[in-house]
């Protein structure tokens, strides 16, 4: 077992504990980005190239999700 892959398991773990621990979906999109963009890196270590585009089309996607999370709860709080 690769330490990238112990690294992506931790931080699998740390969104996975901080959903319950009902942290923003910023930081659990956030952690999961993360995650599969290590996991991107870790595949291409490998030599596996379509599991390394696959993760990073992914973590590209939940990039994306945290930064919309974080401009939403920031118009949210300017309104009120």
């Amino acid at each position: 077992m690769s330490p990238l892959t112990i690294a992506i398991g931790l931080i699998v773990f740390c969104a996975v504990f901080g959903l319950f621990a009902n942290l923003p979906d910023r930081w659990i999109c956030g952690l999961l980005a993360l995650a599969t963009l290590t996991a991107a890196c870790d595949a291409a270590y490998h030599g596996s190239d379509l599991w390394a585009v696959i993760f990073l089309v992914g973590g590209a996607l939940l990039a994306g999700a945290a930064a919309h999370a974080l401009v939403t709860s920031g118009r949210t709080r300017g309104q009120q």
